[in-house]
């Protein structure tokens, strides 16, 4: 059983350096067009009254622009520091630092927030 941990960890450990090394070679790799999830979730978000949201796995940042564009406040987490590097950049650039609050983090680990806050 522990070997297996072991094994497992490793793996997830491995991928972080597969998605730095995505983010550097394909910054668009699933376009710039928000996924289907995101235009649904926004739309639920919308109908809810949810003004602010946890993305985790911001990675390639069209779903968090997508969510900002809606004037949801979206805190976003990955672990890749490359794409938290990334998200700030065009949020600096499209001047939405208001709305976007990236941070990078492994969802792994307890989650920086209070349990109350999610």
């Amino acid at each position: 059983m522990k070997n297996e941990e072991n094994t497992s960890a490793k793996n997830l450990n491995e991928q972080k350096q597969h998605w730095k090394n995505t983010y550097c070679e394909e910054p668009k790799l699933f376009g710039e067009k928000p996924s289907y999830s995101a235009i649904k979730a926004a739309k639920m978000f919308h109908e809810e009254k949810v003004h602010k949201i946890l993305e985790l796995g911001g990675g390639h940042r069209r779903d968090t622009v997508f969510f900002a564009t809606r004037k949801l406040h979206v805190d976003v987490l990955d672990y890749c520091d490359n794409s938290i590097q990334s998200i700030k950049k065009v949020t600096s650039q499209l001047h939405m630092s208001k709305y976007i609050n990236p941070s990078c983090h492994d969802v792994r680990e307890i989650l920086p927030y209070p349990d109350w806050i999610i």
